[in-house]
């Protein structure tokens, strides 16, 4: 083992897919990796893709050490939304995902997408909050009646927004 730059010994590519990822937000491993690592083999490259956030792992990719890690190649892909890495995981282009969000990973696993949780650290629910132009005038869920409202459909936020509409009896 050697020294990675970060204050430890270096992990294999085994271990760096086992466990580098606790401080996803969600993370889920498609089948074409873990198929890989069963047969005690790490892939060349490591498909993933990330939600932005702020969390260790966006400042772990900005400074390489996932690749470090890895000792593979990782091609990255920003996604807007946990759907967008529910398809991409379906599709079989993803080996990693970051920040799924825990409605699509849900929705994930009652659509039976092959993949598995492996870890969930942070309840984003403030992150979540609904944002309105001042000028709308809305300073209540009752003043959305009539209103459009957008989100990104499948996220949790999606999930939020139809709890809170439920809650002050809207649609």
């Amino acid at each position: 083992m050697t020294g990675d730059g970060m204050g430890g010994s270096r992990a294999s590519r085994r271990a760096f897919m086992g466990t580098a990822t606790l401080s996803a937000a969600a993370l889920v491993a498609g089948l074409p990796a873990r198929s890989l690592l069963a047969a005690g083999k790490a892939p060349d490259n490591v498909n993933v893709a990330f939600f932005l956030s702020t969390h260790p792992t966006m400042l772990a990719k900005s400074a390489g050490w996932w690749e470090q890690m890895a000792d593979a190649k990782i091609t990255w892909s920003e996604v807007g939304s946990g759907a967008e890495i529910n398809t991409a995981v379906a599709a079989g282009s993803v080996d990693v995902g970051l920040g799924i969000g825990s409605s699509p990973t849900a929705a994930g696993i009652s659509q039976r997408i092959p993949y598995e949780v492996i870890a969930i650290s942070d309840n984003i629910g403030p992150a979540e909050d609904l944002v309105v132009r001042t000028a709308a005038g809305i300073k209540a869920p009752a003043d959305l009646r009539g209103k459009k409202v957008a989100t990104p459909f499948g996220s949790t936020s999606h999930f939020r927004l139809l709890g809170l509409l439920e809650k002050s009896g809207l649609t």
